[in-house]
């Protein structure tokens, strides 16, 4: 849930009151989520009042991008994890946000 409203509200012309919870877009971007999961009729209707406790608890530890292993697949092998290590220190910084877009320039950049 704290994934797809995230996706959601980060979403170009998408706002969101955090006081009522409710979300805002016009129809075709609701239209294009809803195609994607039944969850976002969801969203549409009643909002996510409980997103800000949501993520609390998720925020930090939610993975994505290269490090997201969903729970159906199996583990990575040693190789695989070596390759996405190798990817994402070429990449040339920490601190890359899918969420804002940012690229913020960390401890461990990268020349």
């Amino acid at each position: 849930m704290h994934t797809k409203f995230s996706e959601l509200i980060n979403h170009t012309g998408v706002t969101w009151d955090s006081t009522s919870g409710k979300v805002f877009a016009n129809d075709t971007v609701w239209d294009d989520f809803f195609k994607r999961d039944k969850i976002f009729k969801s969203f549409k209707k009643k909002g996510c009042k409980i997103y800000p406790l949501l993520s609390v608890v998720f925020s930090s530890s939610t993975a994505s991008g290269a490090f997201h292993n969903s729970s159906t697949c199996g583990p990575q092998t040693s190789e695989e994890e070596r390759r996405i290590q190798d990817d994402y220190l070429e990449m040339g910084s920490v601190g890359e946000s899918e969420f804002d877009g940012s690229s913020g320039k960390g401890l461990y950049d990268y020349p």
